[in-house]
């Protein structure tokens, strides 16, 4: 899996300079495909695929344009933990419900609404 990502980056890093530009991410990803990359399911649904890349949180380097090879890596890496754990250990919409409520590790959170910039709500997590 790790060569299938470097070979794909490789096409979008041509000079190896360990960067794609931000405006790259979408398109290498759908390159990348499954099972770190985006499968079928989300090629043509342009929201799905921007929701995801919002969810990958990923810094960025160069006055906001590029981000860097191991930082999208272990994102990708982290979500599809995420999803194989899910997967095997969800036996019913019970555990997964139990499974998310013990996401916060013990502590106590609340989800708190404010208005964004763009007009939108965001949450924060208090704790």
């Amino acid at each position: 899996m790790n060569d299938h990502f470097r070979e794909v980056w490789a096409d979008f890093d041509p000079e190896a300079t360990s960067f794609i530009n931000m405006s790259q991410l979408r398109s290498f990803l759908i390159a990348l495909g499954e099972p770190l990359g985006f499968g079928k399911a989300l090629r043509d649904n342009r929201n799905k695929q921007d929701e995801l890349i919002a969810q990958l949180d990923l810094p960025t380097y160069r006055e906001f344009s590029s981000y860097q090879y191991m930082d999208v890596l272990d994102a990708l890496s982290f979500r599809l933990m995420v999803i194989d754990h899910i997967k095997k250990h969800a036996s019913g919409e019970d555990l997964l419900e139990k499974k998310a409520t013990q996401f916060s590790f013990g502590r106590h959170h609340e989800a708190q609404e404010r208005p964004s910039g763009s007009g939108e709500a965001e949450m924060l997590i208090k704790e």
